[in-house]
């Protein structure tokens, strides 16, 4: 199996998740039994080199494309980060099909409401101005919401004493 290179220490903030998900990544090579990043790419139907990137934890994933990783392996996206899976000829007549940006909003929203925030200020000044007003806004607006990076995401879990997968789970938080 391949090991990222990278330490994955250094990253602050977007080591847990990553380590999950590369963990997953050589868990469904071995699987799969292929053996090298260029087949797991080809499998995945994505680019070498972005694929490569994760592997050695030089560049996260946004959460549009760990859906579709996840949707190509057929997991769900927040067990893909969140926990060790272990491929095990999965039934594949149910198909998995992963929405996590909305998710993600849904979710956020329903945290901060739990804990009071109800406006960009207040989202902003619970932050410690890490995370704007701006952010704020664009994560929640009704057409075409913006959706993280996988590091900036796992930020705002940390943040808030949350993991992400809590964050583009289905069901209650």
């Amino acid at each position: 199996m391949l090991q990222g290179c990278g330490d994955p220490m250094s990253k602050k903030n977007s080591l847990t998740c990553m380590q999950f998900f590369v963990t997953n990544l050589n868990s469904y090579m071995a699987f799969k039994k292929i053996n090298s990043v260029r087949l797991l790419a080809k499998d995945l139907t994505l680019n070498y080199k972005r694929v490569e990137s994760w592997i050695y934890f030089s560049k996260t994933p946004s959460i549009i494309t760990l859906d579709i990783v996840a949707d190509r392996m057929n997991v769900l996206t927040y067990d893909l980060i969140g926990k060790k899976i272990f491929f095990l000829g999965k039934d594949k007549k149910t198909i998995i099909a992963n929405n996590s940006p909305p998710l993600f909003c849904r979710n956020l929203r329903k945290f901060l409401n739990k804990i009071d925030i109800k406006s960009a200020d207040e989202f902003s000044s619970y932050f410690e101005e890490k995370i704007s007003k701006h952010t704020y806004y664009s994560y929640f607006r009704k057409s075409n919401p913006m959706i993280p990076s996988l590091k900036t995401a796992e930020e705002i879990a940390e943040l808030l004493g949350l993991q992400l997968y809590d964050l583009i789970k289905r069901g209650d938080l």
